[in-house]
Formats: structure tokens, C-alpha cells, sequence
């Protein structure tokens, strides 16, 4: 399912009742099964564009694919064993009639051979060049999606949590720090949010707080369902004309203060390096690590940053730290180099830190995050400015939408009364 199922699975699917993307009320068994549908079509409609552009011959999976297949398999063959099946009967019992090995190999492949027709679009997507001419119409027909606003903002457990923490908000703003690691959860965020910069957004456009799953104010109103009607309260409210520093309000789970009311944003885009260094060395555990590692981490930070002072401190010298040091995957390569950085493409301290007014290039510090401390290098700006970068991101998600809209639009699919055989129309459990 493409989304979580709100139902008590204590009870009959068939009995319980949600609302579709229409805003009707149908039962789970009845979202379930169109859900269903629209995967499978969604997937077949890729499949297919793939074959036909591949003279009418089915693409290759990558290797990976190959081993990542043969793996998932072997470890279905061990359950099965286990229960006493074969692995295709294994297979039908917990996926359903129809499901043998070779039918699940296959569909597996033509899921690979549709992701990797996916990929393909949005790669020759992020290769397309536009010219000055394009930027100049895109920000003239959009102005609205390439403004920034920045804003103190603070994502609760609950409404509830919200609504008390926007009437204990001060009109000045000075107790949004305090208030954040009081209604924070415990442990590792209450330290990660007494630091302003955890709850700072700096220069953030509608389509960050839009697409940023940590933040409840930018999802679209439950009443709009259909696409052409979606609505969105909270952003609508944060970027309006009518917005001035200090505002103050709250949507659903997110309370927001208005620093700067939304404007196009100036300057350019930047070129940062940084070396991280995460407790234990480990970026996804650096949450539920110790005091003690967390300390450790940071001495071994300011050890770094020590020896980088005592050198030529050229970027140089400091790419060849972070190559030896970083425990950043997506950086080692590079020397802990990031290019062409735009707002709200990193993490709230990291962002903050890059884009505070000021900033020079060779300025250094180490900044905290959640997966660790980050020692810094301002390569210098770009000679792109911010409001273009926006918008290339923009056009390009457009026209890759565009393309992907295109497929799925030249392909229909419906069930006939052999393929409906196949599906299990009690999808209650238990029943």
C-alpha cells in the first residue's frame, strides 16, 4: 500500500470506512483493492514503456537487482521449509492464489524493469539545460513557489502540545528555544533543541515545508481531496502578503514564529565542505547514542579542526581531512565537498549555519546534528543565484512529472473475468 492503513485490524476491513482521493466514503476493503489496481497498472504502464523502447525486448535488471532477487527468495525458501512447503506453495499461502516462484520472479522483474524506466525519466530530467529566457518566464508565471520566509518552527508530539506551546510563545519570540526542548521528546532531542538553530528555518520555500515530512503544516487540508482542489491552510497563511515578523500560530502539530515574511530570496548558492564525525561512527545510530560517545565524538571534532588551524588552512588541506576522516558515505569521495547547495537541501543546522548572513569563504566552526558533529568549510558562493536554483528544481520536477503523467495516460488497464479469479476479494482478517 502506498499508505498506512488507519483501520483496527481487529475488526472486518469490510466494516470499516475511510475517504478515497475523491473525498468518498467507501470501505478499506474497497480501498485496498483499488489501491491494488493502481499499483499494478502504475507498474505495467513502466514495464511496458520499457519493452517498447527497448525494440520490444524486455531490458535487463541491474546486478544488484539480480542478487537482491535471488536473496529475497532464498529467504521465502527458508520459511518455507520450516512450515513444511515448497517454496511456490509457500508462496500462494501467505501471497494468494497464482503466486508460484516463477510468477513471483517475473512480477519482481517487471517491478525492477518499471523502477528502473522511473529512474531513467528523472535522470534525463535532471541532464536538461534551460536557458535564460525559460528562468526569466518561469519566475515571472511563479513568483509565488521561488519566495522564502524565515521562520522559528517546532513540530509537536501532539495538537494539543502545540496549541499550549503557541499561548506560552512570547510575542518577542525569546522563549521559542525554551518551549522546544519542553515539549521535545526525551533524551537526545532535548539537547539537540536547546540550540536555536534546531528550530530555525532559514530562507525555506513553500515546496521545502511541502515535501518535508517533518513538518504537519505543509500537508494539504483534509477537505481537498482532489488534486486541481488541494488547499493548504498553513502555508497558505505563512506565505501570504499579509505576514510580518512576529506572527505567531499553530497548524495541527506545527507551531510556527515569523522571522522575515516571504521575499525573494537573494544571494547565491554556496559550495560547503564539512568532515562528520558521528558517535561510533555511525550516522543512523548517533540518536540513541551515549553522553559519553556523543562527548567523544566532539573532542575528536575539535582535535580535527585543531590540526586543520595549525595548517595552511586551504580547502586543499581540508579535503584531505574529511577524505581520511568523514564518516559522511556521500561525501568521502569528494573531500567532503557539496556543490551548488541551495536552501533547504541539508539538514535545519547545517542549512543555517551555510546561509547566515556574513558568511566568507574559509569561515570554519562544527555545528551538531542528528547524526553527529560537522566540522565546516565555507568553499565560497556560486555564481548562481538562489531564486534560479529554485526554479531549475521546479521545472525539472514538473517536467518529469509531465513525462511519467504521459505514460500513464497512454496505457489503461482493467480486470476481465479470468484476471479477477486472482484476487482475493476477502482481504478482512482473520475472517
Amino acid at each position: 500500500l502506498q499508505e498506512p492503513v488507519d483501520a483496527d485490524f481487529f475488526f472486518f476491513f469490510s466494516d470499516q470506512t475511510t475517504t478515497d482521493d475523491n473525498n468518498e466514503t467507501i470501505t478499506w476493503q474497497e480501498y485496498i483493492y483499488n489501491d491494488v489496481i493502481e499499483t499494478i497498472e502504475e507498474t505495467y504502464s513502466f514495464y511496458l514503456a520499457a519493452v517498447r523502447d527497448n525494440d520490444g525486448a524486455e531490458p535487463e535488471i541491474t546486478a544488484t537487482q539480480k542478487s537482491q532477487l535471488d536473496s529475497t527468495l532464498s529467504e521465502y525458501k527458508e520459511a518455507a521449509e520450516e512450515y513444511g512447503y515448497t517454496l511456490s506453495a509457500y508462496l500462494v499461502a501467505v501471497m494468494g492464489k497464482g503466486v508460484t516462484e516463477t510468477v513471483f520472479r517475473r512480477e519482481a522483474t517487471r517491478s525492477y524493469i518499471a523502477d528502473n524506466y522511473k529512474s531513467s525519466i528523472s535522470s534525463e530530467t535532471v541532464e536538461k539545460k534551460y536557458t535564460d529566457a525559460e528562468y526569466d518566464k518561469y519566475k515571472e508565471e511563479n513568483p509565488d513557489t521561488l519566495k522564502t520566509v524565515d521562520v522559528r518552527i517546532f513540530e509537536a508530539n501532539s495538537e494539543s502540545d502545540a496549541e499550549a506551546f503557541k499561548k506560552a510563545l512570547k510575542a518577542d519570540g525569546s522563549n521559542f528555544t525554551e518551549l522546544a526542548v519542553k515539549y521535545s521528546k526525551d533524551g537526545f532531542y532535548k539537547k539537540y533543541y536547546a540550540d536555536d538553530s534546531a528550530s530555525t528555518v532559514t530562507k525555506a520555500t513553500r515546496s521545502f515545508l511541502m515535501n518535508s515530512s517533518g513538518f504537519s503544516i505543509g500537508k494539504e487540508d483534509e477537505s481537498s481531496k482532489k488534486e486541481e482542489e488541494k488547499t493548504y491552510t498553513g502555508l497558505d497563511w505563512l506565505y501570504s502578503a499579509d505576514r510580518k515578523a512576529g506572527d505567531i500560530n499553530s497548524f495541527s502539530k506545527t507551531v510556527v514564529y515569523v522571522l522575515s515574511p516571504a521575499e525573494e530570496a537573494d544571494g547565491n548558492t554556496i559550495n560547503i565542505r564539512h568532515i562528520l564525525i558521528s558517535p561510533k561512527g555511525e550516522p543512523s545510530k548517533a540518536t540513541s547514542a551515549k553522553d559519553a560517545d556523543w562527548d567523544s565524538a566532539l573532542q575528536e571534532a575539535e582535535k580535527l579542526l585543531e590540526q586543520f588551524n595549525k595548517g595552511d588552512k586551504t580547502a586543499k588541506s581540508f579535503a584531505d581531512l574529511a577524505g581520511k576522516n568523514t564518516d559522511d558515505p556521500g561525501s568521502e569521495e569528494t573531500g567532503g565537498l557539496y556543490e551548488d547547495v541551495a536552501p533547504g537541501q541539508m539538514v535545519l543546522p547545517f542549512n543555517n549555519w551555510c546561509f547566515a548572513d556574513g558568511r566568507k569563504a574559509g569561515d570554519t566552526d562544527i555545528i551538531k546534528t542528528e547524526s553527529g558533529y560537522h566540522i565546516m568549510y565555507f568553499d565560497g558562493e556560486t555564481k548562481t543565484p538562489i531564486w534560479k536554483s529554485f526554479a531549475e528544481t521546479q521545472m525539472k520536477d514538473k517536467d518529469s512529472q509531465s513525462k511519467a503523467d504521459a505514460i500513464e495516460e497512454e496505457f489503461t488497464a482493467k480486470v476481465n473475468w479470468f484476471g479477477s479469479r486472482y484476487f482475493e476479494i476477502d482481504t478482512d482478517i482473520d475472517r
